[in-house]
């Protein structure tokens, strides 16, 4: 039984865009913290629901939030934008329903947010052999994906790896864009004769390390 549905419209004539709700006058609850489960205040939230924009918040200082909003088309995210590029999103939780929830409370699990890095790896003095390089590192993202407030789906501040093919007729750069600040990346450079293995900590917010082949 759909308990409440009312539209919005975007654009006009024939490109307007018609959004059903289904579920409104929610009111949504929760928290930003940090790795050790400690609140982070000041940070942004952006609530959307099928392309739409509902709000955009900041957490007080018990790193709180709370905000009214309807849902659409049955499922609404939640952002966490990065505290020093708003390019990057730390987290994003997206609640699915397969109801109308309205004139509810939700209470969205603590949004997480580490900071990362954006690492850069230049392999220089290349001996004229096609070589691989390969780097395991922990990325700093955390995606998760709830239905009727079950998690179902988390990628979340895990192990990942990067992989490039570098060409005989040049050195390499691999760029890793999430690592995380505090863990460490771990690299493997192979050619046809040999490989090298180096290990660095992530410690700044923009790294660059360099690895020189022999």
């Amino acid at each position: 039984m759909i308990l409440s549905q009312s539209s919005c419209h975007i654009g006009g004539g024939d490109d307007e865009i018609t959004f059903t709700s289904f579920g409104e006058n929610n009111i949504y609850t929760g928290t930003v913290v940090d790795g050790e489960g400690i609140p982070i205040a000041d940070r942004t939230i952006i609530i959307s629901s099928s392309q739409l924009d509902i709000a955009e918040i900041v957490t007080d200082s018990n790193g709180f939030y709370e905000v009214n909003g309807d849902i659409y088309n049955r499922h609404i995210t939640f952002s966490l934008v990065n505290d020093f590029d708003d390019f990057y999103v730390d987290s994003e939780y997206t609640l699915s329903y397969t109801y109308d929830p309205s004139n509810q409370t939700i209470n969205v699990p603590p949004l997480i947010s580490i900071p990362f890095s954006v690492f850069r790896i230049d392999v220089v003095n290349n001996n004229d052999l096609d070589f691989t390089v390969s780097c395991d590192y922990v990325i700093g993202l955390c995606n998760k994906y709830f239905e009727d407030d079950v998690e179902i789906h988390s990628i979340c501040y895990e192990t990942d790896n990067i992989t490039r093919n570098i060409n005989s007729s040049r050195d390499g750069t691999v760029l890793i864009f999430r690592a995380v600040t505090g863990t460490s990346v771990n690299i493997n450079i192979s050619n046809s004769e040999s490989s090298i293995t180096e290990t660095f900590i992530v410690n700044e917010s923009s790294q660059e390390e360099t690895i020189i082949l022999n």
